[in-house]
């Protein structure tokens, strides 16, 4: 896959090399992201049977991303991907195109995107955009990760993390005091830091023989140093 630097500004999709000297150049009225246009700044890449990148462009209106120089041969089997800035998803796409009327001139095809499945070559359940935005963690797009992996410790799993669109980085994304984890488990939303659990966590102190003496507030620590068990409200 060819990338750049991480950068939440930076492009995804590096430029390829033209090196055919003919295609086509496709462009799309109405670019959908699971039913929603697609948004200023999202990605699409055209990729050929080989998995090589022929041709990448970003959205520059909402639902639109303009013409899109797709270099190649007549024959030559075109599919395409997009990746979603704000939700940091990257999806296939439903559409294959088979090019045809390729030339030096790069001959304009109008075509209909919508997004289908999640684009994940490693299979982990993480698809490659997240893996590649959160790579200084250890991810890598191109290789297999444990979902039920801990990146930050907070108790939610990275697969957990990535269904909440929380950051697996950071111990409590929103910055209401409760861990990630912590409002996974108690349903409340991990993401807006005026929703806080219906439940108080509670650290009990049992003694050698099992017996519980007391409690202390919840330090904020991992799991594995958290107490026993929850105290409802």
């Amino acid at each position: 896959m060819a990338v750049v630097s991480n950068s939440t500004a930076g492009e995804y999709y590096a430029g390829p090399d033209h090196d055919e000297g003919q295609g086509l150049a496709f462009y799309s009225p109405t670019f959908i992201i699971n039913g929603l246009p697609g948004e200023v700044g999202d990605e699409v890449g055209a990729f050929n049977e080989s998995g090589t990148l022929k041709g990448c462009d970003t959205v520059r209106t909402p639902g639109h991303y303009g013409y899109m120089l797709t270099s190649g041969s007549d024959g030559d089997s075109i599919s395409f991907r997009v990746v979603s800035k704000s939700r940091k998803r990257e999806y296939s796409v439903t559409t294959v195109y088979v090019m045809d009327g390729c030339s030096m001139l790069y001959y304009s095809v109008e075509i209909h995107l919508s997004t289908g499945a999640e684009y994940d070559s490693d299979s982990d359940g993480m698809c490659d955009y997240w893996e590649w935005f959160y790579s200084a963690l250890g991810f890598d797009p191109d290789v297999y990760s444990d979902p039920g992996n801990d990146a930050d410790g907070d108790g939610a799993t990275d697969i957990q993390e990535y269904n909440a669109d929380t950051d697996p980085g950071s111990a409590d994304t929103d910055g209401d005091g409760y861990a990630d984890g912590i409002e996974i488990d108690a349903g409340s939303d991990p993401n807006d830091p005026g929703e806080t659990p219906g439940a108080i966590r509670i650290n009990f102190q049992p003694q050698q023989s099992g017996r519980l003496t007391g409690y202390s507030a919840d330090t904020g620590d991992p799991y594995s140093a958290r107490g026993y068990g929850w105290f409802g409200e």
